[in-house]
């Protein structure tokens, strides 16, 4: 089975808008606007960003033709507890509900209608972490890798999801990311984000659903 590697560092300066990347800020067409989502207080929190993939960057990889040819996907979720944010609860330790992971998909590659977002904290300083840009490697994945990767098997799942079913869209690893920040996924797992696999050929991402895997 095919799955696309994402290998991902640090560059000087910043990457274009429109550029595949984890981390930093979204680059969002004008008519999105940066996912929200109620704690329980009932007040509004901004989803943590974790990454945009240009599908026109990732076509040549994609070598069974599973993803968009073009547009953006983009991938969001409630990580902060993961990044080391102890004052937020954990969100779960499999199957994590509807709205924990957010997935966006915008269908066109006109980037001169997007603009970067982003979010800054009491003292106007931004609050992401720095943008890793994007390089794309096919591999032939038999679900035995631990890396970041879009599509391929999940190195590990519950016997009780069908991946007749269930395509696994993004397989995110744990990671030390740079200096400051460590994103650990309960005993170095990873977060899968599975998509119905009806879905996928449509493509629709809204039931994009998350399991916490670990060994």
């Amino acid at each position: 089975m095919n799955a696309i590697k994402l290998i991902h560092h640090v560059v000087e300066g910043e990457l274009n808008i429109g550029e595949s990347k984890l981390w930093g800020d979204p680059d969002l067409p004008h008519s999105f606007d940066f996912p929200v989502y109620k704690d329980e207080e009932g007040d509004k929190v901004h989803y943590t960003f974790i990454g945009q993939i240009n599908c026109t960057q990732a076509a040549p990889y994609d070598k069974e033709n599973r993803l968009p040819k073009e547009g953006m996907l983009y991938f969001f979720g409630k990580i902060e507890y993961y990044l080391g944010d102890l004052l937020c609860d954990p969100v779960g330790d499999a199957f994590w509900n509807p709205g924990d992971v957010k997935v966006l998909y915008y269908p066109r590659n006109d980037y001169e209608n997007f603009e970067r977002v982003v979010l800054i904290d009491d003292d106007d300083n931004p609050i992401s972490i720095r943008e890793h840009k994007i390089d794309f490697e096919a591999v032939e994945d038999q679900g035995s890798e631990y890396d970041t990767k879009l599509l391929g098997l999940p190195a590990y799942l519950a016997d009780d999801v069908d991946l007749d079913k269930y395509t696994l869209l993004l397989q995110l690893d744990s990671d030390d990311i740079d200096d400051e920040h460590t994103l650990n996924f309960m005993d170095w797992g990873q977060l899968l984000f599975l998509i119905p696999t009806a879905d996928l050929e449509r493509p629709s991402f809204k039931n994009v659903i998350a399991y916490l895997a670990s060994s």
